[in-house]
C-alpha cells in the first residue's frame, strides 16, 4: 500500500552506523545505552534515530517525554510519528484520542496506523467495527490487515470463514498468514492437516512455522519427534523454538531441565524465556523467586507477565493486591486478566460483579461461559439458603 509524506533524504557513513549500533542495543533490551545516543543533538535531524528514541522512551513508560518528541520534531507529520502517537495515547488509556488519529482520511491509506486502530478496537471488544474496517474494498489485497481479519474471525470462532480468507489465491504464499491457516487447523483439532502444511517443503526452514509444528506434536504426545525438531542444527540458536523446547519439558514435568535452558547466558536478554522462567520457578513453587523476575523493569509492564504476577499473589492468598493489578490501566482489557480478576471476585465472594465481567466476555471466550453457569448456580444456591433461613426465622417466631 502506497504511504504518504514519506521524507526521503541521505544520511552519513556515521549516522548509519549509529542506526545499526542503537537497533542491536534495542535487540539486546540495552535501552539506556540506545536512548543516550539517540538523545545525542548530532542526531536530532536523523529521522531513524529520532524514531528509535520515542519507540526507546515508550519500551521504558517514559509516555510524556516521547509525546513531547513527537510534538516538536522536525518529522512530526511523518505517519511513522503519528502511529507513536497512537501507540502512546493507547497506553495511557485515552482510546478515543488515539482512534481520533487513527480515522483522520489522511491515514486511511497508511496500513501501519489502520492496523493499530483495528487492533485497539479489538482491545476495546468492538470486534464487528474493527471486521467492517478490513472489509473496505482498499484493504482487500492488503495482506497485514487481510491477517488482522483471519485474527478477528479466529477470535468469533468463525473458523470456516477463516480459513476461506488464508485460502484466497494471493494469500497462500504468504507464511503468516499461512501460519494463521495452522492455528486454525488447531482450534478446529485438525491436527494431521495442520501438520502437513507445517511439512510443505518452502516452510520447512521458517521457524515460526516450524515452531507451530512443535506444538502440534506436543498435542498428540509426540515428544521426542517434537524435540528433534528443537535440536535440528539451524534452529539451535533460535530462541523462539528453544522457548518451545522449555515448554516441552514444562509438559513433560521436567521442571529442572526446563530452568536449566532458561538459565543458560546466550537468553540473558530474551525477554519471551525470562518470561518462561517466572512459569518453571511457579511450577517449582519458588513463589518469591518467581514474584521477584515479575518486577524485572523489562517485562513488569508486559500483560503475560503481569497475568504471571495475578497469579502467583492468587497463590499466596494476597487476592486484593492481584485484584489492585487486574485494574492497571495498560491491561485493563486484557481478557486473560478479566478472567483472572473474575475468579478473583469470585473468591472475594463478589459474585455480582464477577457475573458481569463474564456476561461481557462470554462470547469472545468459553471459559467466562463455564465461569457464568458456575457462579449462577452459587448465587441460586445462596438465595435457596437464605430463603430457608427466613423460613426458620418466621417459624421460630
Amino acid at each position: 500500500m502506497e504511504e504518504t509524506n514519506e521524507l526521503n533524504f541521505e544520511v552519513s557513513e556515521l549516522e548509519s552506523q549509529k542506526i545499526v549500533e542503537v537497533k542491536e542495543l534495542v535487540e539486546n533490551q540495552e535501552l539506556e545505552k540506545a536512548l543516550e545516543i539517540c538523545s545525542h543533538p548530532d542526531y536530532e535531524n536523523t529521522f531513524l534515530i529520532q524514531s528509535y528514541r520515542i519507540s526507546i522512551l515508550v519500551k521504558l513508560n517514559r509516555l510524556e517525554e516521547a509525546w513531547e518528541i513527537c510534538e516538536t520534531t522536525k518529522f512530526k507529520e511523518h505517519h511513522s510519528i503519528h502511529s507513536q502517537k497512537v501507540t502512546i495515547l493507547s497506553r495511557q488509556n485515552r482510546i478515543e484520542e488515539a482512534l481520533e488519529i487513527c480515522s483522520q482520511e489522511k491515514w486511511l491509506s497508511i496500513t501501519v496506523i489502520q492496523s493499530q486502530r483495528i487492533k485497539i478496537l479489538i482491545n476495546q471488544n468492538r470486534i464487528e467495527e474493527a471486521l467492517k474496517i478490513c472489509d473496505k474494498p482498499y484493504y482487500e489485497n492488503d495482506l497485514a490487515i487481510l491477517s488482522q481479519k483471519v485474527n478477528i474471525l479466529i477470535q468469533l470462532r468463525r473458523y470456516q470463514d477463516a480459513l476461506s480468507v488464508c485460502n484466497l489465491p494471493f494469500a497462500k504464499d504468504d507464511s503468516w498468514i499461512q501460519s494463521q491457516k495452522i492455528t486454525i487447523l488447531m482450534k478446529m483439532n485438525r491436527l494431521q492437516e495442520a501438520l502437513n502444511l507445517c511439512n510443505y517443503i518452502e516452510f520447512r526452514n521458517i521457524p515460526m512455522i516450524q515452531s507451530q509444528k512443535i506444538k502440534i506434536l506436543s498435542k498428540l504426545r509426540r515428544y521426542r519427534e517434537a524435540l528433534n525438531v528443537c535440536e535440528r542444527s539451524e534452529f539451535l540458536y533460535d530462541s523462539a523454538i528453544q522457548s518451545q523446547k522449555i515448554t516441552i519439558f514444562i509438559q513433560l514435568r521436567e521442571y529442572e531441565k526446563a530452568l536449566e535452558l532458561c538459565n543458560l547466558k546466550q537468553y540473558e536478554n530474551d525477554l519471551k524465556i525470562l518470561s518462561q522462567k517466572i512459569k518453571v520457578l511457579t511450577k517449582l513453587f519458588r513463589l518469591e523467586e518467581a514474584l521477584i523476575l515479575c518486577d524485572d523493569p523489562r517485562i513488569k509492564t508486559d500483560p503475560k507477565v503481569l497475568s504471571q504476577k495475578i497469579s502467583i499473589l492468587t497463590k499466596l492468598g494476597l487476592f486484593e493486591e492481584a485484584f489492585e493489578l487486574c485494574n492497571s490501566s495498560f491491561v485493563s482489557r486484557d481478557r486473560l486478566i478479566q478472567f483472572q480478576k473474575a475468579i478473583i471476585l469470585q473468591k472475594l465472594d463478589r459474585l455480582e460483579e464477577a457475573l458481569e465481567l463474564c456476561y461481557r466476555y462470554e462470547k469472545l471466550d468459553n471459559r467466562f461461559t463455564e465461569l457464568k453457569d458456575e457462579l449462577l448456580m452459587v448465587l441460586v444456591e445462596k438465595q435457596n439458603d437464605t430463603v430457608k433461613q427466613k423460613k426458620l426465622s418466621l417459624s421460630s417466631e
